[in-house]
């Protein structure tokens, strides 16, 4: 049964890292209006072009990319050595916390919502969720192996 669940909180968290990972580099390379991700229902381009879609004149979707690729390699790390399951939640709850501020910004400082973005920061969310879970089951259960 441990393993199971293990394993259930591996694939998950992998499934997510993927689907964020898949999403920002096809943000990154298409642009917003041109996304098939953006509802017609969204500002998609309006979000990605406006003040808040560039950090220190790069793309966020970019750099969402980049620090993604960065979150897998600390998940695979953590998953080899418990050591490194604290940073890892740390990142996860940091990225959560940044989803957050994304949200806020698109719905009260923009009022203008990008679909896609909201469903990255959505999973962002949705990892740190689940890490935080997985890293209570592991604590429950002393980082048993089998």
């Amino acid at each position: 049964m441990i393993i199971q669940k293990k394993n259930l909180f591996i694939s998950i968290i992998f499934l997510f890292i993927a689907l964020e990972i898949f999403l920002t580099a096809y943000l990154s390379f298409i642009s917003g209006n041109d996304s098939y991700l953006c509802s017609t229902l969204g500002s998609c381009l309006e979000v990605q072009e406006s003040i808040y879609g560039k950090f220190l004149g790069a793309k966020v979707a970019v750099l969402g990319l980049i620090s993604f690729i960065i979150f897998l390699f600390l998940y695979i790390f953590s998953i080899m050595n418990k050591k490194f399951k604290i940073i890892y939640l740390i990142a996860s709850i940091l990225g959560a916390l940044i989803a957050i501020y994304f949200i806020f910004i698109q719905i009260f400082i923009l009022k203008k919502i990008c679909s896609s973005c909201v469903f990255i920061d959505v999973l962002m969310i949705l990892i740190s969720y689940v890490s935080t879970a997985e890293y209570k089951y592991h604590q429950k259960n002393k980082w048993k192996r089998k």
